[in-house]
């Protein structure tokens, strides 16, 4: 697979119940562990893509009907399987800008149960779409639909995720490395709050890593279990969602919040710190 640049946008949620270890699928974004050497464009550099697309930050992004979206796409080859009945994600190029991406394909007659889950499905895929821009956080750049399909249209992320990372180093990290990364990875985190939204699944399988010139480089990934909080209005979850080492006593009773993904990073860092 080749590296992924700044592309257009991502989302999706057909809820899983917690896992107990590695590896649950990445659904955001592909690591590209055979690639060649690309730069990072910057979040304030934006492309034509986004540029035709991005709405004003007022402006809430929806789901987009689109029954020429295969004409405005180009799709390529897996990046993964997917463990979801009716779902593929592929490796695509948007035709007039050439820009490279990661399209999750949904069919519509085969990905959802029924008509509520599929409801649920797009309720939680919009608060996804509308998650701050943020360096750290993988993008989504669009949703669209046609009669048959949903398409999710992703940034492509270099490097692999940390547990990949970490494996191959033998199980050690650079001090310096681990620091970036704990500062990269609360960064995003407080961004996701601010916005009023918490993950739910972070573990070192849904960070990706990237070291280039001697800089490291993080995004969070797989937004699944993304979901809004409001202190005001917590609810108890009906599932306990995520992976059994990362979460916090109290999501076991249901209750999720900013402080489960906290305390998810605080296991990250724990795991990292150990050589």
């Amino acid at each position: 697979p080749e590296p992924p640049s700044t592309a257009p946008s991502r989302a999706h949620r057909n809820r899983r119940p917690a896992t107990s270890r590695r590896k649950s699928p990445k659904w955001v974004s592909a690591p590209a562990t055979t690639q060649e050497p690309e730069v990072l464009e910057s979040w304030g550099r934006a492309s034509s893509l986004q540029d035709a697309r991005t709405a004003p930050p007022e402006v809430r992004k929806c789901i987009e009907v689109r029954e020429d979206f295969l004409q405005e796409y180009e799709l390529g080859s897996q990046v993964m399987p997917s463990c979801h009945r009716g779902m593929e994600i592929l490796f695509a190029r948007h035709k007039a800008s050439g820009q490279k991406v990661v399209v999750k394909v949904r069919n519509k007659e085969k990905s959802f149960h029924c008509a509520k889950e599929e409801q649920s499905w797009r309720e939680t895929t919009e608060v996804v779409l509308n998650l701050p821009a943020h360096d750290g956080i993988a993008r989504l750049f669009e949703v669209c639909e046609d009669a048959k399909a949903y398409y999710v249209v992703m940034e492509k992320v270099l490097g692999r995720d940390l547990f990949e990372e970490q494996s191959s180093r033998g199980g050690v990290l650079q001090p310096s490395d681990v620091k970036d990364v704990l500062q990269q990875v609360l960064s995003a985190l407080n961004a996701l709050h601010q916005k009023g939204t918490i993950h739910k699944d972070i573990k070192m399988e849904n960070v990706m890593f990237h070291k280039q010139n001697g800089f490291v480089k993080t995004k969070l990934i797989d937004f699944d279990t993304v979901e809004p909080y409001n202190p005001q209005e917590q609810t108890r979850a009906k599932d306990v969602l995520g992976t059994n080492q990362y979460l916090a006593q109290e999501t076991y009773s249901g209750l999720y919040s900013p402080a489960s993904d906290i305390f998810a990073a605080a296991v990250i860092a724990d795991r990292k710190s150990v050589v």
